[in-house]
This record gives C-alpha cells, sequence and structure tokens, in this order.
C-alpha cells in the first residue's frame, strides 16, 4: 500500500487534496505501485535548501526543482521510492470555490500525479528508449483515458440532460 504524508509550511491547502490523491491511487491497478512507497505532498515553502536549488534535467534543458509541480525520486539507498508533488504549484491558477468540485481537484492533480507514475513505471517497468518526459506524458494520457473515462461520460450524460431541460423551460 502507497503511503501518503503531508508536510506544508506556512500553507494551507485544500481540503480535497487528500481525499484526491487516495481517489487517484484507488483508482490505479496496484501492480504499478511496485516499489512506489510513498507520495508526499508538500509545498513551495516547505521545500529544504538542497531541493530549492536542485536542478534536473527535462527535455534538454536544466529546469529547477522549485518550478516543477512534482518530481519522482527513485528507490536508493535503501530509500523507497517517491512522489513528491507541490501542491501550491499544482493548485495555483484555480480559485478556492472550483476546488471543492471533487472532479476537478481529481483532473488538475491526475495531471502531476500520473506523469510522475509514468515515470517510476518507465524506470522499473517498461524502459523506452525515448525522451524521458515523452514517455511519462504518454502514461499520464494513458491513464487519465482510463481513470476519467466513465467520469467524463457520466459528467457528459448530467450536463446535457441538464442543458435539455432548460431549453425546454426556456421555450415553455
Amino acid at each position: 500500500m502507497v503511503e501518503i504524508q503531508e508536510n506544508y509550511k506556512d500553507y494551507e491547502a485544500p481540503r480535497c487534496v487528500l481525499k484526491s490523491v487516495k481517489r487517484l491511487i484507488r483508482h490505479t491497478p496496484t501492480r504499478y505501485f511496485s516499489d512506489l512507497q510513498l507520495v508526499h505532498l508538500t509545498n513551495t515553502d516547505a521545500l529544504n535548501r538542497k531541493n530549492r536549488r536542485q536542478k534536473t534535467k527535462s527535455r534538454k534543458r536544466k529546469v529547477a526543482l522549485n518550478n516543477c509541480a512534482g518530481w519522482y525520486i527513485e528507490k536508493w539507498n535503501n530509500q523507497p521510492a517517491r512522489i513528491e508533488l507541490i501542491i501550491d504549484k499544482i493548485f495555483y491558477d484555480y480559485p478556492s470555490w472550483a476546488l471543492r468540485i471533487g472532479f476537478i481537484s481529481d483532473v488538475t492533480l491526475s495531471r502531476t500525479f500520473f506523469h510522475e507514475l509514468g515515470h517510476h513505471l518507465h524506470k522499473t517497468r517498461a524502459l523506452e528508449h525515448q525522451e524521458r518526459e515523452d514517455v511519462a506524458d504518454k502514461w499520464r494520457t494513458r491513464y487519465d483515458k482510463e481513470t476519467f473515462a466513465a467520469c467524463s461520460l457520466l459528467c457528459f450524460r448530467a450536463t446535457s440532460a441538464l442543458a435539455i431541460s432548460q431549453v425546454e423551460l426556456a421555450q415553455n
């Protein structure tokens, strides 16, 4: 089972975050979490000096970790593999009222979560000889489709029914 840890400094995360991460983990097949033991939720201010200054390569460019919405840390020196999600970066553009809607917070978190899970799967299960960010994006797209296909169909039907009823009310 994947453990979820929260560590924030001078930041109050939206209430939906923990529920959304639990839902994403619950709806992802357990075989994809082999050797992944931790999802760490934090904010930019809680990063230590090393992480604030550290850089990584992304699409042949150096990128500072404190500009990223999340990252994957592979298993190393008896430390478990883990995913770090920077919550304030992920929800930066969203108003607080929108995050009260579970579907919106799930979709917003899923982009980063599934991308980082794609890095984990690339390292542990399906090594491909392509740009690692492209491989992670491919995994992310796959899981977004699998996870939200049923939800989007239900939302589409609900909004269609609502639109039809509003048109009928307007005609009367």
